[in-house]
């Protein structure tokens, strides 16, 4: 609540998250503690399980749970993910891998190979190629028909392939760094789901928010979250996002205060 009256005040007392109709809240306390990690967070919001600190698409037995992307893919519909930190950071890894920790990053990472989305766009480039298995992960997609791009520049390029995007070694630039990098990757993504007549399921994330609330850094939180205000306005107003589509917007939870 702290980051959006900060965001709508230096916005002058307006922000597109306002168009929406309906607002709520979630508790998002873990099975193992009283505040929070992405990681139990996540899971909880992506599998519908209260978890440990740390864990990743699993229960407090560790005991992998089924996320709503898989769900969704199951179920025939498009998927992907476009975030501004690894795509294997734990708020995305909880929508489609299933790991005891968080850390487990080159785990995660081919638990993303095996999860067969549609589009995946963020950063995490060390896991699928520097590897301590020795995997070349990129490769394996490629053989698999992903498109695979490394270019942040190339990210709006029009196209309708299936694709992996990794355009950061670990984490992207940060907002003043990477321009318009969140409007367009969401806008590439949406190219390629919409076109499956089933429907489709988007997990985007404005990562950075988080680490700027824990970092207490008010000109760094105002830059991403005036970023992910405009990502959320290009969703509303871009055509194709018909009444059809339904729009979450959540936190998984608040640092900083």
């Amino acid at each position: 609540v702290s980051h959006i009256s900060t965001a709508m005040v230096a916005n002058g007392g307006d922000l597109n998250l306002f168009r929406f109709d309906h607002i709520g809240f979630i508790k998002t306390f873990s099975a193992s503690d009283l505040i929070t990690d992405s990681g139990a967070a996540a899971t909880a919001m992506a599998c519908g399980v209260k978890t440990y600190n740390g864990a990743i698409g699993v229960d407090t037995n560790k005991v992998a749970v089924k996320s709503i992307m898989e769900i969704a893919r199951d179920k025939g519909k498009a998927t992907g993910i476009v975030v501004t930190s690894s795509v294997t950071h734990a708020t995305p890894a909880a929508f489609y891998a299933h790991q005891p920790s968080r850390k487990l990053d080159e785990n995660i990472a081919m638990d993303l190979y095996n999860a067969d989305l549609d589009i995946i766009i963020g950063g995490g480039l060390e896991y699928f190629k520097n590897r301590y298995d020795n995997v070349d992960l990129i490769e394996d997609f490629m053989n698999k028909k992903y498109k695979f791009v490394d270019d942040i520049e190339k990210v709006d390029k029009k196209s309708s392939r299936k694709a992996l995007m990794l355009v950061a070694n670990d984490y992207l630039d940060n907002k003043s760094k990477r321009g318009d990098y969140l409007v367009n990757a969401w806008k590439r993504a949406f190219r390629v789901l919409i076109r499956d007549p089933d429907g489709f399921f988007l997990m985007l994330e404005a990562s950075q928010i988080d680490w700027a609330g824990h970092a207490r850094n008010t000109p760094y939180l105002l830059g991403e979250m005036k970023d992910f205000d405009e990502a959320i306005g290009s969703v509303w107003d871009y055509p194709g996002s018909d009444r059809e589509t339904l729009i979450l917007v959540l936190a998984d939870h608040e640092p900083g205060g």
